[in-house]
């Protein structure tokens, strides 16, 4: 399929493919962020304390990591369509429901079951991506992909301040889970099935009909011989011949993940901490998550000439030097310019590590298995964001002076290297050979 793929011209069809699926995650941002800027109104409105509305907001956290874990598998086995659209009806309901919540435990509920369609959607939305596109652009596409959530999250804060000081806290919700109900409609309309997927599926004839949608009359391969009873698709990757693959990007995961949340999380605070004013510290914070954002277009593209294991080792030797710098002034009381730049770094190498680690998973697992190896590796990356903010806590509470945390993080980046050198090689998009 590859090789029709990439004997053709990038498509307006394949494009549609992409960007609706880059509005999936983007509804997802939009959706799982809405709670963090309506925070001061449910806590007066409920009359909770702040720490409950932290668990309240973790709840999406633990649904999606287990969403993204057991979503794969699901749409591995029934195809990316109707697991994308299926869970976009059902976090548009339950957004929905969130604005009639009626006390702190419903809204737990509610956030948690949400964080479960949104878990589902994401690799899916990955592999649809990765598998309407032709080599050369597969890693720029899904790179672009990954801002989605972080638009969303922007956007939400537009609906956030139009929609409160008219309709209140909860129409947040309802207008966000009503705005998802309507792009699920245009998802069932428009989005169009994988062909990976079809042809491993021996769906011949709805393969035939999708890519006449995309292209035209084309030539179909033969349909591949069929060698008993296909494995599920948690079979397929973990079995012995992925075992270096899943090991290597989940421990690439997991020192990526604990490193980028915990410095974002904890940026403001030992920013103030250090002598610095707040609207420093948030300035700091905003060009963090600005550079995040720009990251995985500018790494994506760099990604069409290199392949994906050099654009995540050169990330990752960056942004150690860049956390060692962003240390030394901080203790030195250097120049602010100087710290904001190092943060400026450490965000778009944080971004675009993601974009790029979900990228190359896309690109190492076969496609009867692909939405359950990028689930995993995304589930991974979930968890050990959750935990991050505590590690980084921890990390402050045993030395206030930020040595502990910074080299902490460093050190975490280092075993991501580990991770990075066992990955089978990705190659650049440039390169004609298979993978």
């Amino acid at each position: 399929m590859d090789e029709l793929l990439n004997e053709r011209r990038l498509g307006w069809r394949q494009i549609t493919i992409a960007l609706l699926c880059l509005l999936v995650l983007a509804i997802d941002g939009l959706d799982y962020q809405m709670i963090a800027y309506v925070g001061p109104l449910v806590i007066a409105d409920f009359g909770i304390s702040k720490a409950e509305l932290g668990t309240t907001i973790s709840a999406a956290l633990i649904g999606m990591a287990i969403g993204a874990i057991v979503g794969g598998p699901i749409g591995d086995r029934i195809g990316r369509k109707p697991a994308i659209v299926a869970t976009a009806i059902f976090f548009g309901l339950t957004t929905v429901a969130t604005g009639f919540a009626g006390n702190a435990t419903e809204l737990f509920l509610l956030r948690l079951v949400s964080g479960l369609g949104f878990g589902v959607a994401f690799p899916n939305a990955f592999a649809l991506i990765s598998e309407w596109m032709p080599t050369r652009y597969r890693t720029m596409a899904v790179s672009v992909g990954a801002i989605g959530s972080a638009v969303g999250g922007l956007a939400g804060a537009g609906v956030a301040a139009l929609v409160i000081p008219a309709f209140g806290w909860r129409a947040c919700f309802q207008f966000s889970g009503g705005f998802t109900l309507l792009a699920a409609v245009l998802l069932a309309l428009l989005l169009l099935e994988s062909p990976d997927y079809l042809l491993k599926a021996g769906r011949r004839e709805t393969l035939e009909r999708n890519l006449r949608i995309a292209f035209g009359p084309v030539e179909l391969p033969p349909a591949p011989a069929v060698e008993g009873k296909r494995a599920a698709p948690p079979a397929i990757i973990t079995s012995r011949r992925y075992l270096r693959t899943n090991l290597a990007l989940w421990i690439s995961a997991i020192g990526y993940s604990i490193s980028s949340f915990g410095t974002y999380s904890w940026t403001t605070t030992i920013l103030t901490s250090a002598g610095h004013s707040l609207n420093s510290a948030l300035l700091g914070s905003s060009i963090y998550s600005s550079l995040a954002l720009v990251g995985p277009l500018v790494s994506g593209a760099i990604a069409i000439y290199l392949s994906a294991r050099t654009v995540l080792l050169s990330l990752s030797v960056i942004w150690i030097g860049a956390t060692i710098a962003l240390l030394s002034t901080l203790l030195t009381h250097g120049d602010p310019l100087f710290l904001f730049l190092s943060l400026g770094v450490i965000g778009y190498c944080a971004g675009s590590f993601a974009a790029v680690l979900y990228a190359a998973a896309a690109s190492l697992y076969e496609p009867a298995g692909r939405s359950t190896g990028i689930g995993a590796t995304i589930g991974v990356t979930r968890i050990c964001g959750m935990v991050a903010a505590a590690v980084g806590g921890a990390l402050l509470t045993i030395d206030p002076s930020f040595r502990a945390f910074y080299i902490s993080m460093a050190l975490l980046l280092a075993v991501s290297m580990l991770g990075l050198l066992a990955l089978p090689r990705v190659p650049a998009h440039s390169e004609q050979g298979e993978l």
